[in-house]
């Protein structure tokens, strides 16, 4: 079978893409009776799941608050784009003033390109969170396959925890890495 959204093989008697998280129709989110459903509910507030995609998490922390979330990818990248934002974005005009040429479109493009990664995590980072801890919990429901809910519970409430300590590291390395560029 493959999954509608990502197209990815997968077994036929799953009730979710582990790839991309999709939850098949045979399966709806709003049913809480199902054992991932169940396990989801840990990872996430159960409104979440029917809010916008909008994450003011992510709007007023960013990269700290994917880190916190253990979705590291994704806060890499925020990271990333977020310091280069701040740093073109600082001497923009300056650079635009005295050269109108291929070095002023190449920062032109990459302040556009660093503002639309953060507004594509900004409005869609609910629904990456939520298929990251679909996937984390099909990990889970695998590895541990004979244990019963109760178990499945405790390693999916330890699993789902934040990570403070990696989301103030990297603002602690953000925080010098723009000093040492300011």
């Amino acid at each position: 079978m493959k999954c509608p959204k990502c197209h990815e093989n997968i077994r036929d008697n799953i009730k979710y893409c582990p790839r991309c998280g999709y939850l098949f129709a045979s399966d709806e989110v709003s049913g809480y009776d199902t054992v991932e459903n169940q396990l989801l509910s840990i990872y996430t507030d159960k409104k979440l799941l029917y809010q916008s995609n909008f994450s003011l998490g992510f709007l007023l922390f960013n990269f700290a608050y994917a880190f916190y979330r253990k979705m590291y990818y994704e806060g890499i990248v925020a990271f990333i784009s977020t310091f280069l934002l701040i740093i073109f974005g600082k001497n923009v005009l300056m650079y635009i003033v005295k050269s109108m040429g291929f070095y002023a479109l190449a920062i032109i493009f990459t302040i556009l390109g660093c503002v639309a990664i953060n507004l594509y995590y900004l409005f869609n980072f609910n629904n990456l969170y939520i298929a990251k801890s679909k996937t984390r919990i099909y990990k889970i429901m695998q590895r541990y396959s004979k244990s019963d809910l109760d178990t499945l519970q405790k390693i999916c409430v330890k699993d789902s925890r934040g990570n403070l300590m990696i989301s103030i590291i990297s603002v602690i390395i953000f925080v010098i890495l723009l000093i040492k560029q300011l």
